[in-house]
């Protein structure tokens, strides 16, 4: 059998030749990556699963494997839902750096300009004097500010963006980059600069008073909806929103002018000065009167309708129609030299009249113990708080059963989802022991001996180092043959897969295992003749980690350490074990999860000892039944400890989340131990928090991460006999050429059938059959092809590209590669045959 050949020939395929009307997915509109998305549809298996009607009956065993062990990930509780701001609008985001919980938005920048926002945007005043050109920012405060997990004042719990009362919300600035001039009369009045226009945060205003008001430098700058200038006794018609105005302007003198609005007669009105209407929302505001005292004068008043006045006056609180916002003070920095001022600097101080919270989808303005949404100067700006980007990916269970004497660890592992046997109390009611039962212990290999149908814990690599990439195994000791048996075997069953893995017994009573790619060594350790004794003891000479250490100057403690399918670091303490002899003892024991991989925070920084503790949980025992008190939770970032929230609906239930984004539920359970639930994220939660200005939309999208729910199979077999198109319908195809016509027809029916299969070689490869998929599942003997079958159920996320080989003895330990290799010989292969024909 050539499989360099067949490769070649596949290769060609997927460069253009036909096939049938199907063709191996060069151009991919899936990938292996993908498995099983595209044979799935709304839960339910949408193609046949194919074999040959003469095949042997690990065939079918294959396809059986493969349709109970087919899953998909579906929209749940666990989906997340995000929401991105769009328009005018700055996420607190930089290319390496995200706003993380806890910390404040001066953590991504200290402040924003023009490159962030449009309305802060450059501009000019030109007058007299000349051009004042100028710079707009927006300043945050380091403390005070963030987004956590907490409970605000109405008993509302989950994330909120939250500002302390009395901190600073923003700090504003105009910087004038050349000085704002201008002379200074008799009355202080700064001429040159009155009734000029300057747009700050995306609005326009025209600066309709600017003058020294006992000793303070005073701008009023006034704004609307909209704007005119009317004669006296002239009537318009203007639209405010979806209003309609009917406007006369009534009477107009030297220092005052009075107005009719839709009938509503306003108060007589100066210079700079507004009134509201009866309707308690739409003001007018004078920006200018013209009286020229003379037969045929002009008579006439510049105003806004829907005006926005705001009063800037050094060292006072702004004013906002006429109303003194407390919380915003304001600084003007300017000099007096020879009758002329110049201005140099508008700043406005907004700080939180009380804790304000903004939970998620929410804005700042509409935050509820926000009474002077004026504050946010302009009022052109806002805070709006989106969501928090937190997938999780694994959990973590601390649980008790069997009258409360077991506690049971739920977890995932590398080989899957586990519920490992932690301990239980012995039959004198007083010890902690470790494992499931008498006979069925939870062994601390390196100081204690594996008897069989005990539990024990290897790691490919060191489990305490977070760079290691260690993948850990609950492992169950299942027994072995005598060494004097024919052929003799152990069996160590993978507790999360399920798998059995049954290996070789050397005549010395060694062994060795092979998981994640590394090679455990074991012996006998049974003082019997090793000849004649079956089931005998054994324990871990070399090869891979145990995760046990001695804890430093206590001879009777030692910790066992090993990392979840997602390298999270847990830790197991016996407090009191004799580190020479068994497990077992009236002390407490400690179980502790914890965050150490710098790779799932956005700042490597925020990882330090003591690390992220995201579960500590203490088990003592009392009254011959457990007890589990939870002990210091601390936030790596912060450096401080956690503090728990209660359930406002049920006291018995309370909530840990730190700024990595886990979230640990602790249930008080009557006359039981509480029961510990731990959900860990893939990597640090993201706080997607916008400072926005004017018109703003959203748009939401929610992933695909959920639950992981088993696909519906249904009706869904066929022989290769019944098929009467492979392009007609999705297909899995099981079973190579020789006993599978379909496969066959896929592969371009080869003349010799097992041209291109290898002896304990599988391959699985991709079909685009039009608009449909099929996958051919094949090795060159039953066997092989039964393998490619479990590696698919069990190792379907590791698969990738257009096709792979598999080669192995047992799914865990199989290997999965592109035959690129071969390939690329077929191609140097063909290469020089043809410069031998060339000679000829």
């Amino acid at each position: 059998m050539n499989t360099k050949n067949v490769v070649k020939r596949l290769a060609a395929v997927a460069t253009g030749a036909a096939m049938l009307g199907a063709t191996v997915m060069g151009a991919f509109a899936a990938d292996l990556s993908d498995y099983p998305d595209m044979f799935v549809a709304d839960g339910t298996f949408d193609g046949y699963f194919v074999v040959g009607e003469a095949a042997a009956s690990v065939d079918n065993l294959a396809m059986t494997d493969i349709a109970t062990n087919m899953w998909y990930m579906a929209a749940g509780d666990d989906a997340t839902t995000t929401t991105t701001i769009e328009g005018d609008a700055w996420l607190a985001a930089t290319s390496s750096n995200f706003l993380e919980l806890g910390e404040s938005i001066t953590s991504v920048e200290g402040y924003l300009d023009s490159s962030m926002l449009d309305a802060l945007a450059d501009g000019e005043i030109s007058n007299a004097k000349g051009t004042a050109d100028y710079e707009q920012f927006l300043y945050f405060s380091t403390n005070g500010a963030e987004v956590a997990f907490q409970e605000d004042d109405d008993d509302n719990v989950g994330f909120f963006y939250k500002i302390n009362s009395s901190s600073d919300i923003a700090r504003y600035v105009v910087d004038f980059t050349t000085a704002l001039e201008s002379d200074v009369d008799s009355n202080g009045d700064f001429d040159d600069i009155e009734d000029e226009k300057i747009s700050v945060f995306g609005r326009e205003y025209t600066i309709t008073t600017a003058r020294n008001d006992s000793r303070s430098t005073q701008l009023i700058l006034m704004g609307g909806a909209a704007s005119d200038t009317i004669n006296e006794g002239e009537t318009k018609t203007y639209t405010v929103g979806d209003e309609s105005f009917e406007v006369e302007l009534l009477s107009v003198t030297s220092t005052q002018v009075q107005f009719s609005i839709n009938g509503e007669t306003t108060s007589k009105l100066a210079d700079s000065e507004t009134d509201v209407l009866e309707d308690g929302v739409t003001n007018i505001g004078i920006t200018d009167i013209t009286y020229q005292a003379y037969a045929g004068g002009i008579h006439s008043a510049s105003f806004f309708l829907g005006a926005d006045k705001i009063e800037l006056k050094d060292g006072n609180n702004m004013k906002v129609n006429e109303e003194t916002i407390n919380e915003a003070t304001v600084v003007i920095t300017e000099t007096y030299s020879g009758g002329d001022i110049s201005i140099s600097e508008i700043s406005v101080n907004m700080t939180a009249e009380d804790d304000l919270y903004v939970a998620e989808g929410g804005k700042l303005s509409e935050a509820t113990d926000l009474d002077e949404p004026e504050v946010l100067f302009t009022q052109n700006w806002d805070l709006e708080f989106s969501s928090v980007d937190v997938e999780i990916d694994e959990s973590i269970d601390l649980t008790f059963s069997e009258s409360d004497e077991q506690a049971d660890l739920t977890m995932d592992l590398y080989s899957g989802d586990v519920v490992m046997p932690l301990a239980y109390i012995n039959n004198s009611g007083d010890n902690i022991i470790a494992g499931e039962k008498d006979g069925q212990e939870l062994r601390w290999t390196q100081f204690e001996n594996i008897r069989k149908n005990d539990y024990f814990i290897v790691s490919t690599a060191n489990p305490t180092d977070d760079q290691a990439d260690a993948k850990s195994y609950l492992l169950q000791y299942k027994g072995s043959d005598a060494t004097g048996d024919d052929s003799p075997k152990a069996t160590i069953k993978d507790v999360a897969s399920g798998e059995d893995l049954e290996v070789s017994v050397a005549a010395a009573g060694t062994f060795d295992l092979r998981l994640g790619g590394t090679t455990f060594s074991f012996r006998n350790m049974s003082e019997d003749a090793i000849t004649s004794t079956d089931d005998f003891d054994i324990n871990l000479t070399s090869g891979g980690f145990t995760g046990i250490a001695a804890v430093a100057g206590e001879i009777e403690q030692r910790y066992l350490s090993f990392r979840t399918a997602d390298n999270h670091w847990v830790r197991l303490q016996d407090t009191d074990a004799n580190i020479t002899s068994d497990a077992g003892a009236t002390a407490a024991w400690t179980v502790e999860v914890m965050l150490d991989d710098t790779d799932k925070m956005d700042d490597s920084t925020d990882v330090a000892a003591p690390y992220y503790t995201l579960m500590n949980v203490t088990l003592n025992v009392s009254s011959e039944e457990f007890t589990a008190t939870i002990g210091t939770l601390y936030d790596g970032q912060a450096g401080v400890e956690q503090t728990g929230i209660a359930n406002p609906d049920d006291s018995d239930i309370t909530w840990y989340r730190s700024s990595y984004g886990e979230l640990l539920t602790t249930t008080s359970v009557t006359s039981s131990p509480d029961k510990f639930e731990l959900d860990l994220p893939s990597v640090q939660a993201e706080v997607l928090l916008y400072v926005t200005s004017g018109a703003v939309s959203s748009s939401t999208t929610t992933s695909a991460d959920g639950t992981l729910t088993a696909v519906r199979v249904v009706d869904a077999t066929k022989l290769d006999s019944e098929v009467s198109s492979v392009s007609a319908q999705n297909l899995i195809v099981v079973g190579g050429p020789c006993v599978n016509s379909v496969a066959a027809e896929l592969a371009g029916n080869p003349s010799d059938c097992t041209e291109g299969y290898s002896a304990g070689v599988a391959n699985v490869q991709l079909f685009e059959n039009g608009d449909s998929v099929a996958m051919l599942v094949a090795g060159y003997s039953g066997d092989d092809t039964r393998l490619a079958g479990q590696v698919l159920a069990h190792r379907y996320d590791e698969l990738t590209g257009e096709s792979l080989e598999i080669e192995g003895t047992t799914y865990s330990d199989a290997t999965i590669a592109a035959p690129s290799a071969a390939a690329e010989e077929v191609v140097e292969e063909e290469a020089a045959a043809e410069e031998e024909v060339t000679e000829e």
